[in-house]
């Protein structure tokens, strides 16, 4: 489990710097290549920075507080998401497919982010009171 920091990044790195490789992994056309390799770097620039919000989710697990975690990944995966693989196809063509998760990423951050400070500043102040 020591090594689970440098995953992300390590997933990040080689979808930026070899993701023809990847895809080539998957027999790859010219075609595929032409739009997989701007959609996998599109689809992973959230990469560094995800694990908070997994990390923010197995948090609220851990401290019997089930209903921010159950919002962020519902927020995420469902609220946010749904409607941008609809939204920004319009706005962007085929390379909006590819940005509705990490805007959905993005926005989960934030709002993780918010959460989590919240309860922080809730639980020192319970920690005053003791």
């Amino acid at each position: 489990m020591q090594s689970f920091p440098y995953q992300l990044p390590v997933l990040f790195g080689l979808s930026y710097f070899f993701p023809k490789q990847i895809l080539a992994a998957f027999g790859g056309t010219e075609e595929m290549f032409h739009i997989g390799i701007t959609g996998l770097r599109i689809n992973f620039c959230i990469t560094p920075v995800l694990g908070f919000v997994m990390l923010a989710t197995t948090f609220f697990q851990s401290i019997n507080r089930p209903a921010p975690s159950i919002l962020i990944t519902v927020l995420r995966q469902v609220v946010f998401l749904i409607p941008f693989i609809f939204v920004l196809p319009i706005l962007f063509d085929i390379n909006g497919i590819f940005f509705a998760q990490p805007i959905s990423d993005a926005i989960a951050t934030i709002l993780s982010m918010y959460l989590v400070l919240k309860e922080r500043k809730e639980m020192l102040s319970l920690s005053q009171c003791l």
